[in-house]
């Protein structure tokens, strides 16, 4: 297939910001801190990276690791990776210098992404893996960095964006190129990177946004590590794929949260339970007006009866469970939590289910199976597969 064709009939990630740019320019896109981005202003600034990134000679298939709290600079790298055809490589950044080391080498990434506050924890990763020539720093909470290792290259993401050439990259992508390795826990002594692929994220995100009823007129805290594929694929590639609004959150703080829902009225949320139990019995929950809030999704657990009672009366909105796991892209199913279906409710033990269900060893029905666009687990032969 040809470019031209390619442009025209792909599935791409990266597209959906393009397309949601051009539809809706002057609506607000990203909100981090005291940056608040359009989506022509956000799709301009991920143009601009992207063309930067490929002067650097970063194209189809390239690996570049990406070290970053919740920030504009996280997700604009994301949309430059798909556009070039480029595979993103998250890093936890609970992980230690020798899992961070190992995922660099595993990745074959050219290159790596750093926030400011971020470069003395990562230093000593990047001096184990020879192969990551590239170190580009992003504006973080630091005021400064310490260029070490000094016998890697050195930019930032403000040079590399720093022209005026905001035009759309013109990349060859296949709809089932990778966007993203995120490396997860394995049954082996070290993580499996997950092969995301263009059209696994892509109906991921679509079918996220449907199920959730996502809208242009949301706005959606992101207070969830988007280094993990449930806050970055299951809500915030939905919210700029329909053109809602995300507000970064760097880390969990209930205070700030709940004035941050009454101040800039917003509608979905994304935690864990811990976190509307710590919303709740904050000292200032009763000062705080939460009416605009249409839908809360909580994952890791179904929540105690008395909890998500609680959580139905104080935030007054819909709940959903959300289930997943990262080679799914990774909801598998999402259960609404009613006032209505409270008692006797229970979890099901079943979920979406393959046309033609596998056995196991004793004729015995397998239950739990679900189907995806799953592009299996990367491999490098070196590296033990």
């Amino acid at each position: 297939m040809d470019l031209a064709r390619n442009l025209i009939g792909r599935i791409n990630v990266g597209d959906t910001l393009t397309r949601t740019a051009a539809a809706r320019p002057g609506q607000l896109a990203v909100v981090d801190g005291d940056r608040r981005f359009t989506y022509a202003g956000f799709n301009g600034y991920v143009n601009r990276l992207a063309h930067g990134l490929a002067g650097l000679g970063y194209q189809r298939g390239s690996a570049l690791a990406l070290a970053s709290g919740n920030s504009a600079e996280f997700l604009a790298v994301y949309y430059a990776c798909a556009k070039l055809g480029v595979v993103c490589v998250p890093v936890n950044l609970g992980w230690r210098p020798d899992e961070v080391a190992y995922v660099l080498g595993h990745s074959g990434a050219r290159g790596i992404v750093v926030e400011t506050q971020l470069v003395p924890a990562m230093r000593d990763a990047i001096a184990k893996v020879p192969e990551v020539a590239d170190v580009i720093v992003a504006p973080g909470t630091a005021p400064g960095f310490e260029p070490e290792p000094a016998d890697r290259a050195w930019t930032t993401t403000g040079a590399l964006a720093g022209h005026e050439n905001g035009t759309e990259p013109q990349c060859f992508v296949d709809d089932r190129d990778a966007l993203s390795y995120l490396y997860t826990s394995g049954t082996t002594s070290f993580p499996k990177g997950v092969v995301g692929s263009h059209v696994a994220i892509y109906l991921e995100s679509m079918s996220g946004a449907l199920d959730s009823g996502w809208r242009a007129d949301d706005r959606f805290v992101a207070m969830m590590p988007m280094f993990h594929t449930a806050q970055l694929n299951a809500f915030c590639t939905s919210a700029i794929l329909v053109g809602a609004t995300i507000y970064a959150m760097r880390g969990f703080d209930p205070a700030a949260l709940l004035s941050l829902i009454e101040r800039e009225q917003i509608t979905q949320i994304f935690g864990l339970p811990m976190m509307y139990r710590a919303a709740l019995d904050h000292p200032t929950y009763k000062e705080h007006d939460m009416s605009s809030l249409r839908r809360a999704v909580y994952a890791m657990a179904p929540m105690p009866d008395d909890l998500i009672r609680r959580c139905l009366d104080g935030f007054g909105c819909d709940f959903a469970l959300l289930f997943g796991q990262t080679e799914m892209s990774p909801i598998t199913t999402l259960i609404a939590v009613m006032k209505t279906r409270l008692d006797g409710f229970k979890v099901p033990k079943s979920v979406i289910f393959t046309d033609q269900l596998p056995k196991t060893s004793t004729g015995k029905i397998q239950k739990n199976v679900v189907r995806s666009e799953h592009a299996g687990h990367y491999a490098r032969p070196e590296h033990g597969g």
